[in-house]
This record gives C-alpha cells, structure tokens and sequence, in this order.
C-alpha cells in the first residue's frame, strides 16, 4: 500500500513493508529494534591511486554485513537466540533496501555478548550481533 502525503510542495511516498527482516535457517527473529545494513566493498590487491592520483580497481563485489540489535528477551527466549547465532554459519533471508527485495544468502555471525538484566526473573538485556556474508551478492 502506497500512502501519499503532502506538505507545502513537497510530496513523500511512504510504502508500508508487511515482511519479515530477519530470517535465520528460516527461523523468523523477533523483536528486531536496530536494522543497519553495511554494503562493504572488496576490492582486488590491483586496487589503488597512481602517481597521476588517480584511483584504479578491480572491485570483487559487494559483503553484505547486518549490524542487528535484538530488544530484551525472557531467558527461554535468549537462549534460543543464542543457540541460532552460535553456529560456524548459516541460511540468512534478509530486506536489502537497494534491491527492495529479500535476499538469501550464507552468513557467518560475529561475536555475541549476552547481558544480564534481573537475576529474579532471568532476563536478558538488548543484545548485538553482526550477521556477515560468506560471498559476494549477486
């Protein structure tokens, strides 16, 4: 659904998304309150300036790394997200907004620190986690 609103002159089309962000091994993750999506570049040892300054490359493509921030979880909760992002890597459906689309792909997972909130109840603080691609997007 296309909303459109007016200001003045200025028109802004706002398209409600009703998808799903985050899918690991087809596993939906909730409670999602940080999306940040990193378009890193790598390029070619022949990558560099010349003595002219001008800057020359072979780029090999596009990594795409997911800096996620999952909100307070319950200690059930928390470990079932642990016991996902704690794997050598896995199947990550993601929205890239270049492509307005999602996106499957081999991800491997940074390092996660879990963070106690009340030791009454066990639960868990706000946690981060970077999802990184394992090759290039097509």
């Amino acid at each position: 659904m296309i909303e459109m609103k007016t200001y003045s002159e200025t028109v802004i089309f706002s398209k409600v998304y009703d998808g799903d962000l985050l899918l690991i091994n087809n596993k939906k993750i909730n409670k999602i309150i940080q999306y940040k999506i990193g378009y890193m570049k790598l390029w070619a040892s022949n990558t560099g300036r010349n003595m002219a300054g001008s800057n020359r490359g072979t780029l090999i493509g596009i990594f795409p790394k997911l800096f996620i921030k999952v909100g307070k979880m319950t200690e059930d909760e928390m470990s079932e997200f642990l016991s996902i992002v704690n794997k050598a890597s896995a199947n990550v459906t993601y929205y890239d907004t270049e492509y307005k689309r999602q996106i499957t792909m081999s991800f491997y997972f940074g390092d996660a620190m879990d963070e106690l909130n009340r030791k009454r109840d066990m639960s868990h603080k706000a946690i981060e986690i970077n999802v990184i691609a394992n090759d290039a997007r097509e």
